[in-house]
């Protein structure tokens, strides 16, 4: 039987894979949706008339860019925490200890962080593609 180190350790690597997994459907759906509506002449005009076409824009990319803040968010945190790891060799003082540490620490243990972010993009997504949806349909406002 596993210890709980082990079993803590192979739960940390599947929410890790998954966690990727998801962010990056989520980057590639605002991404891809614009590039479709952009890169089709129908689609792209009715948006456009719609009057909603930078709205679905900003949507798209702020959803996309809350994903990508999210990852180089916790890369840094990541990256100081591996810094400060004293299984990594003698970490330095100013690694260890620093407001920029514990922050890392508190952060990396923060899940509801992780879900604010994912919540803001699925919930701009949404709105986008109902816009959309409205646009296409001929009853934005």
């Amino acid at each position: 039987m596993p210890d709980d180190s082990q079993a803590k350790s192979d739960h940390y690597d599947i929410y890790s894979g998954i966690s990727n997994n998801v962010r990056g459907w989520l980057i590639a759906y605002g991404v891809g949706f614009l590039v479709i509506l952009l890169s089709q002449g129908y689609l792209r005009d009715t948006v456009i008339r719609s009057e909603c076409g930078t709205t679905i824009a900003i949507l798209l990319l702020g959803g996309a860019s809350s994903q990508l803040i999210a990852a180089l968010l916790y890369k840094w945190t990541i990256g100081k925490l591996y810094l400060a790891d004293p299984k990594r060799g003698e970490p330095s003082k100013r690694h260890r200890g620093s407001r920029f540490h514990e922050f890392s620490s508190k952060l990396f243990d923060a899940l509801w962080v992780e879900i604010v972010f994912d919540v803001v993009t699925v919930i701009a997504y949404v709105v986008a593609t109902y816009r959309t949806f409205q646009a296409l349909a001929g009853t934005s406002a």
